[in-house]
């Protein structure tokens, strides 16, 4: 079921999947977790859906528990401890190195990555993105291979990254509010823990209560 937001104002390598390869549910990001989309995407410069498009292919937005696959790679972007090493961070306390299975940290260490890689809002081709998609599923020199797992992981990542984009439309004055909230009241608004919200819209906090 498509969830469409109505407009008010004018992936890390790990060799196998947690579930088998095949065609994406045609399902859409929960509206709790855009806010850390859409930030990690303005941060690196990075489009938001793809980053969605990416944590529904590896962990079914979270929806897979535990998010530990059976070669180690963890949390709902599914990083190696590895590549972690090399991209993870702490967003709430800068220095430290973060943690893979929180929602934040792994967001945006998949935007940093990918952004490294070369993604960029003007450069969403489709080959692009089976490209970079590949590369997140299998390694940045075995992007191509032809496993059915590979494979599938690249169709499903433009297919995905499409649908988004046309079903999901986030209310500008959402983005506004997002704007002013901090990191750490949109890792609550992810989290589903809203009391620690600031004073903001009515309207965009009732709704996101009926998530």
């Amino acid at each position: 079921m498509a969830l469409i937001l109505l407009v008010v104002a004018t992936l890390v390598w790990r060799g196998t999947w947690l579930s088998p390869p095949g065609p994406v549910d045609e399902v859409l990001p929960p509206t709790r977790f855009l806010p850390v989309y859409v930030r990690a995407g303005e941060m690196y410069h990075v489009p938001w859906q793809f980053l969605a498009a990416i944590n529904e292919i590896e962990t079914r937005y979270d929806r897979i528990q535990p998010m530990i696959s059976p070669v180690g790679a963890l949390g709902p972007m599914q990083f190696m401890p590895a590549t972690w090493s090399e991209y993870g961070r702490d967003m709430l306390h800068p220095g430290r190195r973060g943690d893979p299975m929180n929602f934040l940290d792994a967001v945006f260490a998949c935007a940093r990555l990918l952004h490294t890689w070369g993604l960029t809002p003007s450069r969403t081709s489709p080959y692009w993105l089976a490209r970079l998609a590949g590369s997140y599923d299998a390694g940045p020199g075995n992007w191509a291979n032809g496993s059915e797992e590979t494979t599938a992981y690249r169709a499903n990542a433009v297919r995905l990254y499409a649908l988004i984009r046309q079903d999901v439309a986030i209310p500008v004055m959402d983005l506004h509010y997002w704007n002013h909230l901090s990191l750490k009241q949109i890792g609550l608004i992810a989290s589903g823990h809203r009391d620690g919200l600031a004073p903001g819209m009515p309207e965009i906090r009732e709704r996101m209560k009926g998530d």
